[in-house]
């Protein structure tokens, strides 16, 4: 899937929250979330629930 420049999402082990960098702001997700797929699908709905449009041309993204 691909990310808009700048789109990050951080998994916390310990924590067992994410942390997302999506258009320079920091979101931070509670959780907790089981293990890492879920916790980076949560940060992926976040950040479609901002605006983000996975494979629309015209939006700056990185592999």
């Amino acid at each position: 899937m691909k990310y808009e420049v700048g789109m990050q999402i951080i998994f916390d082990v310990v924590g067992k929250r994410a942390m997302i960098i999506f258009r320079g702001n920091l979101i931070d997700l509670a959780g907790p979330f089981a293990n890492q797929a879920a916790a980076i699908a949560a940060g992926e709905q976040k950040c479609r629930e901002l605006g983000w449009l996975e494979g629309v041309d015209g939006i700056p993204r990185v592999n």
